[in-house]
């Protein structure tokens, strides 16, 4: 019984750090855009974590960019289960201008330190989403409604909705969307779902899936990304 009680507590001093503990490392380049990659040096950078859901947060780190538009984070923040951070970067340590913010995320476990999924980012830009037909399976359908999600389109409705016979291979107008900091990291990593679909027929409901980014590349203003819907089984 000693020995186990031993062996418990042992267990308890090694993991405690690592369960009540989180680490940021990993770092990424800064460029006025893809198609030019220019570097933005002086960029400044701060970490900030909450540690109470969101009522207040703290710095935890900040650095800047360097002369080839570098940055880097090694950080460990302690009591943290369940809290989360973000990475606010200005145009300089005065905060003189925002360029946006974004989060690290988890590798490939709970355990291991949040990096990030992208090498480059580049300023924030409109791209244009281009909703597509990928795979409706045997389903017949004569309207779509189209509900984007994780974004605001740029002067469009949310909900776009089409009365027409919907087959596979179809294309549908595109939406303009800003594509931040954020979304060039989660595009890298996260589901990449960004609207949900509905099919109908003589007014009943056939099926539903998501619009998601599957050939996701780094974008330059103007360029074009499709989603591709899918049949949810």
């Amino acid at each position: 019984m000693k020995k186990l009680l031993l062996i418990s507590a042992l267990f308890s001093i090694l993991t405690g750090c690592t369960i009540t503990s989180q680490r940021l490392q990993d770092g990424a380049y800064f460029v006025d855009a893809m198609d030019t990659k220019r570097p933005l040096a002086g960029l400044y950078l701060e970490v900030m974590v909450t540690k109470d859901e969101g009522s207040t947060f703290e710095v935890l780190a900040f650095t800047h960019t360097n002369e080839h538009g570098y940055f880097e984070f090694d950080e460990r923040y302690g009591d943290c289960f369940d809290c989360w951070e973000h990475v606010y970067v200005y145009s300089d340590a005065e905060y003189t201008d925002t360029i946006g913010d974004f989060t690290y995320a988890f590798q490939d476990n709970l355990w291991a330190p949040l990096v990030l999924h992208t090498d480059t980012f580049s300023l924030e830009h409109p791209v244009w989403i281009i909703p597509r037909i990928a795979d409706m399976g045997a389903v017949s359908a004569d309207k779509l409604d189209i509900v984007f999600s994780h974004f605001d389109p740029i002067g469009s409705s949310t909900t776009q909705s089409y009365i027409q016979p919907i087959v596979n291979a179809m294309t549908f107008p595109g939406v303009q969307m800003n594509m931040d900091l954020g979304f060039q990291h989660w595009l890298n990593f996260g589901s990449s779902d960004l609207a949900q679909g509905r099919l109908y027929e003589a007014g009943k409901e056939v099926g539903w899936g998501y619009f998601t980014v599957t050939d996701y590349h780094a974008t330059s203003p103007g360029d074009s990304l499709y989603v591709d819907f899918v049949l949810n089984d």
